[in-house]
């Protein structure tokens, strides 16, 4: 083969390949063409002018440099109850045995084993309580004193001084804070905050302390009031409440006066107040004059104070103006229905007796409870009531007596033990059980308004038998032989005398 036909093959090889690729250059060029124009075809809309420009700095990379997985939420255990920091739960209480002591003074119509057969009942773990009323709270105290642990009860009903006399020479009683605060078996902080403060309170102690002791739950408490008849105190020309000592002092002395100048008075004394000498009466007169007898972390009692001299000091001008009387009976209540008396002071458990003296009594003058009259003339009057306590066991029986005392003190419970004693609650929220209690007993109802103003009776120990040492001071003070420039000793023998006592009962 010559040269010359190499190169002419080449020559036409080559012109066949030139029109191959044009033809493939066209088909790609057709075939880009029909690419670029497809998403026009879709809606595609062009980005707004203002949109930056993709370049290599900013754009997003198609595969993430690390790949966030999805979390399978089903995979997470399901939510927790609050465990009990006790360490027990429902099986370790279930079928326990409880005895519950109270005296057989505060229950009277029998409520406390009515209450307590519903909680046997209806409680889910089967706990059974055995509610054994005492013949009243000093031999109670002193049996409790008495018998070996094993044949202890397992709760119990008393005033805070006696439980804390179990607590500091016996050592029995429970320290219930660790139930209170409990996630499974304690009070919620809004089933803590429904507890009047002043009664929550009283239950802790050393008061002001930064290490105190629970060693009871208020249940029901009664608060020390005076009854006045407001009509006679109009009649009188008196339209306003005696708010502060003088203004009482002015009524009783005008009240005295009526009495004494009519023919019923017969030469006697009466007319104003019928004087009280009870210690929750005179401890009501002394807060109103701004006294505080409990010392700092209840140590001990302070009498021998200004505030306290200047009580006893305005009582005794009372009794020397003869616009205060000494009755022969603790109760004057039939005096303070026949206008004998414009002022008595009571408990407020006596409500319910004063409003039948004067059903009985046909009167239609109009009486109210009031607070005592103190010199800046704000409410004033004085709680005391019994309260809870667990005594020491197994955990499983002072559990299972906690859950027992616990389920007394819901509102429910609560309101129907006013209902038939006519005391007043520990929890704000019984109120709203008892609206046609309120409205049925207006009294009542004037007191459930002084417990914000109301002040508690000490808790030392040695209460029990200091109170009635005040007594004693009270009976001295109306004495017939006794001056106001005595008051200064009388309060120094009685601070004396509160200080030996306490030594007692340490």
């Amino acid at each position: 083969m010559k040269k010359g036909s190499i190169h002419g093959v080449n020559k036409l090889t080559a012109a066949r390949c030139r029109g191959w690729w044009h033809k493939l250059a066209l088909l790609l060029f057709s075939l880009l063409a029909l690419v670029f124009s497809l998403p026009s075809c879709v809606g595609y809309t062009p980005p707004a002018p203002n949109t930056p420009a993709v370049t290599l700095t900013n754009r997003v990379p198609l595969i993430p440099a690390k790949t966030v997985l999805p979390v399978a939420t089903s995979t997470l255990p399901p939510a927790r109850t609050p465990e009990s920091a006790l360490g027990l739960g429902a099986a370790d209480i279930l079928g326990s045995e409880v005895q519950f002591w109270y005296p057989a003074s505060v229950d009277e119509k029998g409520i406390f084993p009515i209450l307590t057969k519903e909680f046997n009942q209806s409680n889910p773990w089967g706990v059974t309580v055995e509610a054994i009323p005492q013949e009243s709270y000093a031999v109670m105290l002193e049996e409790l004193k008495q018998l070996p642990p094993g044949n202890l009860p397992d709760a119990l009903l008393s005033y805070n001084y006696q439980a804390r006399q179990l607590d500091s020479s016996e050592q029995m009683i429970v320290e219930l804070t660790p139930y209170v605060q409990d996630a499974e078996w304690g009070f919620s902080a809004d089933e803590v905050e429904d507890f009047y403060p002043m009664f929550w309170n009283q239950d802790v102690y050393p008061q002001g302390s930064a290490s105190t002791r629970r060693i009871g739950v208020p249940f029901y408490r009664l608060v020390q009031v005076i009854f006045y008849n407001q009509t006679w105190a109009e009649e009188l020309g008196f339209a306003d409440l005696p708010t502060t000592p003088e203004r009482f002092r002015t009524q009783a002395c005008a009240a005295a006066r009526s009495y004494q100048a009519g023919a019923a008075s017969q030469g006697g004394k009466k007319g104003g107040w019928a004087i009280d000498t009870n210690s929750s009466a005179l401890l009501g007169w002394i807060y109103a004059f701004g006294g505080k007898v409990a010392r700092a972390a209840s140590d001990g009692y302070t009498w021998n104070s200004p505030e306290v001299e200047e009580a006893f000091t305005f009582l005794r001008d009372l009794y020397d103006s003869s616009c205060a009387w000494v009755g022969e009976s603790p109760y004057p209540n039939q005096e303070f229905a026949t206008r004998q008396a414009l002022f008595i002071t009571s408990s407020s458990a006596g409500i319910p007796y004063q409003e039948t003296v004067f059903l009985d009594a046909d009167t239609p003058d109009r009486w109210k409870a009031i607070s005592f009259p103190s010199t800046d003339g704000e409410p004033v009057s004085a709680a005391f009531g019994p309260s809870f306590s667990v005594i020491r066991s197994t955990p499983e029986k002072q559990l299972a007596a906690w859950l027992y005392l616990k389920w007394l003190l819901e509102p429910e419970n609560q309101a129907r033990w006013t209902e038939y004693y006519g005391t007043f609650p520990s929890r704000f929220s019984v109120q709203t059980h008892l609206a046609d209690y309120k409205e049925n007993h207006p009294q009542w109802a004037e007191v459930l308004d002084l417990i914000p103003y109301s002040h508690s009776e000490p808790g030392d120990p040695s209460w029990e038998a200091v109170r009635l040492s005040l007594s004693d001071a009270g009976e001295q003070l109306f004495s017939p032989r006794f001056s106001s420039s005595r008051i200064p000793d009388l309060l120094e023998m009685l601070e004396a005398t509160a200080a030996e006592l306490g030594e007692q009962y340490k």
